[in-house]
């Protein structure tokens, strides 16, 4: 009965001591034994077979321009070796492994334009993530269409003030004008049919104070 998990465990070691002693990662594809294939990250290789490329250049508008007839392809770009192995595994296994790395390959998805890497992360980040700490993953790698999701997707001035940190005069002026924003819609007395239109965080100060409702606000010095 543990000769399952055992073995997982042993191919697990088995890898990261091959990935220590030699600049050369691998990737695998089930329906070919053999790799013929060199993706080059920083002079570190990642071999893929042809047909793992081809998948990839399906759901990747910056692989489908890459000359897929060399043996070693460059992957351009100042991306960490590390990272792109997460994104690789992420594409080919379905779930991230390592969550330290997940705002990266967040940011590789969104350059490369890989909408089912980018799904499969944000799946990840719903079902093992706090609200708090997706909002503040997406605010510190700047992924703005996950943030517009995560604030769309909060139904009460409650929840809101869970999710959001207190000191919001520390986010960037875009992102205190979502939250901003989304505060007003919340507390405004009926939600519009329409959604409004887009206004200066100033204005948007000035229209959420006298409603005496809750707000974001910088912290008081003590």
């Amino acid at each position: 009965m543990s000769a399952g998990p055992s073995r997982k465990r042993s191919n697990s070691n088995e890898n990261e001591g091959s990935s220590k002693k030699k600049k050369h990662l691998s990737i695998m594809n089930r329906s070919k034994k053999e790799n013929d294939v060199s993706l080059v990250v920083q002079g570190k290789k990642f071999d893929v077979s042809k047909e793992f490329l081809a998948h990839l250049s399906r759901h990747s508008e910056y692989f489908d321009s890459l000359e897929k007839e060399k043996k070693e392809i460059e992957v351009e770009g100042a991306v960490n070796p590390a990272v792109f192995q997460e994104f690789l595994e992420v594409f080919y296994g379905g779930i991230p492994r390592k969550e330290e790395h997940l705002g990266n390959v967040l940011v590789l998805s969104e350059k490369w334009k890989c909408e089912l890497i980018t799904k499969r992360c944000v799946d990840y980040m719903e079902n093992h993530m706090t609200l708090k700490a997706r909002f503040e993953l997406a605010v510190e790698y700047k992924l703005d269409k996950i943030k517009k999701d995560i604030l769309n997707g909060i139904e009460s001035v409650a929840i809101l003030k869970e999710a959001i940190p207190v000191d919001v005069m520390e986010m960037d002026r875009d992102t205190m004008g979502m939250v901003l924003k989304r505060t007003m819609e919340l507390q405004a007395p009926e939600k519009r049919e329409a959604s409004p239109a887009p206004m200066d965080v100033g204005t948007a100060t000035m229209m959420i104070v006298p409603m005496g409702g809750w707000m974001p606000r910088r912290r008081q010095d003590s």
